[in-house]
C-alpha cells in the first residue's frame, strides 16, 4: 500500500482500510471497470475504481479540512482455489495518491506548482 507506517500483509490492509473509513465516513467507491482472466496461475481480476468522500476526520495525520475528495485507483488481484473455496493470494494496487494528497491539502494544487516549474533556472520550457 502507498503509505508508510502500515503493517505488512493482511493486517496492514485492514489498518489501511480502517484509516479511510475513519477519515472519510460514508465514502463511496464506484467500480468503473472489472476484468477477469484465468490462467495456469489461477484467476486474476483487475478493477478500476473511483473513490469519493468528504475529509471529515483526521486521515494519515492530516487534520480534517472538510474538502470533497475524489481519486481513482486500479487493483490487480490473483486468487487460487483451496479446499475452503477461492482465496486471494496476491494483489497490487496503484492509487492516484498525488490527487488524494492535493485534495486534503498536503501538497499545493498543480495550478500553483506548474508556473514555478516552468521558470526553473530562468528557462521557460
Amino acid at each position: 500500500y502507498p503509505f508508510p507506517g502500515f503493517a505488512p500483509g493482511i493486517e496492514g490492509i485492514k489498518e489501511f482500510t480502517a484509516t479511510f473509513h475513519k477519515g472519510f465516513p460514508g465514502f463511496e467507491l464506484d467500480i468503473n471497470d472489472l476484468f477477469e482472466g484465468i490462467s495456469e496461475n489461477g484467476t486474476s481480476v483487475a478493477i478500476r475504481w473511483t473513490f469519493r468522500g468528504k475529509h471529515t476526520y483526521d486521515f494519515i495525520g492530516v487534520k480534517s479540512n472538510g474538502n470533497y475528495v475524489s481519486f481513482s485507483a486500479i487493483g490487480v488481484y490473483r486468487g487460487r482455489g483451496t479446499s475452503r473455496g477461492p482465496r486471494l493470494s496476491r494483489g497490487w494496487i496503484e492509487m492516484d495518491v498525488i490527487n488524494l494528497l492535493r485534495s486534503i491539502g498536503v501538497i499545493e494544487p498543480i495550478s500553483k506548482i506548474l508556473p514555478s516549474l516552468r521558470h526553473i533556472n530562468g528557462k521557460n520550457p
